[in-house]
């Protein structure tokens, strides 16, 4: 409450209305179990409307790495697998998931993000065409019951490097808690 005191802006996101709900300057009620999709939605609205934190994550993350030539996602392929899968061992063989140029110290990079290899652009999606359809922005309005002007709201809130979050223990122990974490991890760098 010290950085409310401070002229911080309280985003509380939870099923249920509570004391820190009725703290909060905005309170965005979302449907049980639709964490990783209200995530996906505004890490797709940060992308969508260039309001991420680019030079953070073009220079200090990962983003701009060029993926082997070999590497494809389930979407690429078409049957749900990563690249590499062997279906004798029942395991996935990571030769394909390498950066291009080998040396994981000095990786290729493309500081524009436009080269379809690049890991930034294997998190967008392509084209609106290949875009994953569960981190659209009118399916994680529809799934999680969020209303457009309060989920449209959040990602303006603060400035790039400047929009810290918290979350409760609750997400690590969910039974889908490695995902849901890794999808507030993206959305912490992308805003740097």
């Amino acid at each position: 409450m010290k950085a409310k005191e401070q002229g911080a802006t309280i985003i509380h996101v939870d099923p249920r209305f509570s004391r820190t709900s009725a703290l909060a300057d905005i309170w965005v009620p979302i449907r049980a179990g639709t964490d990783i999709v209200f995530l996906g939605g505004l890490i797709n609205h940060l992308i969508e409307y260039d309001l991420f934190f680019r030079e953070y994550v073009v220079h200090y993350t990962n983003a701009s790495c060029i993926l082997s030539d070999e590497y494809r996602d389930p979407e690429d392929n078409g049957d749900g697998y990563f690249s590499g899968w062997n279906e004798e061992k029942r395991a996935y063989e990571g030769n394909s998931w390498l950066y291009k140029g080998g040396d994981l110290s000095r990786p290729q990079r493309d500081l524009t993000l436009q080269d379809p290899q690049c890991v930034f652009q294997k998190l967008n999606g392509i084209s609106p065409v290949t875009r994953r359809r569960w981190w659209r922005k009118s399916a994680a309005f529809r799934l999680t019951f969020s209303t457009r002007s309060r989920m449209h709201s959040l990602p303006h809130q603060g400035r790039s490097g400047q929009l810290p979050f918290c979350y409760a223990v609750g997400w690590t122990q969910h039974s889908k808690g490695v995902q849901i974490i890794r999808a507030a991890a993206i959305l912490a760098i992308a805003v740097g």
